[in-house]
């Protein structure tokens, strides 16, 4: 889903931009994910497991569901947008958050979520969400809604425990 057109500027999402993954509890199972850089800029990346970038009230993941990716051979855990550095009333460098640098052209995001033991068997959207950020680029109060919805786009994994 692209959550603005803007985002094509600086990089974008191929193909389907969403997939299924079916993996039993207490294990892992991968995907890949197509991107086009057009602008190296850094990517913020986490996962919304409040199921939506506007309701960050409440959590829909169960616990014990991780994901991590792997992009130009590094590994990058992905935190929850609940981990993501953030003051609900001011602005933040974003020198705070983890940041994953990218290069001009196409490659390919390697993604693994993890499923522990205890998380029980159904189906769930695990929403990774992608936003790209310049030097002089802010978190505005209220960013996981705005400032995605400006230069982000997002990727489902619509995950099936066993």
């Amino acid at each position: 889903m692209t959550l603005n057109s803007r985002a094509r500027y600086r990089f974008s999402l191929r193909g389907s931009n969403s997939s299924d993954l079916i993996v039993a509890a207490g294990s892992a199972g991968q995907g890949t994910i197509l991107i086009s850089i057009t602008q190296a800029a850094p990517l913020l990346v986490f996962v919304d497991d409040s199921g939506t970038l506007v309701d960050q009230s409440t959590p829909t993941l169960p616990q014990g569901i991780s994901v991590s990716l792997n992009m130009y051979g590094k590994s990058y855990d992905v935190p929850s947008v609940y981990e993501v550095p953030f003051n609900a009333t001011t602005s933040l460098p974003l020198s705070t958050a983890q940041l994953v640098p990218t290069t001009l052209g196409e490659t390919s995001i390697q993604y693994t979520v993890s499923v522990a033991n205890t998380v029980p068997a159904g189906v769930y959207n695990v929403n990774i969400a992608f936003q790209s950020i310049l030097k002089g680029d802010m978190l505005p109060a209220g960013y996981l809604y705005d400032s995605l919805y400006g230069y982000g786009q997002w990727y489902t994994v619509i995950l099936k425990v066993q």
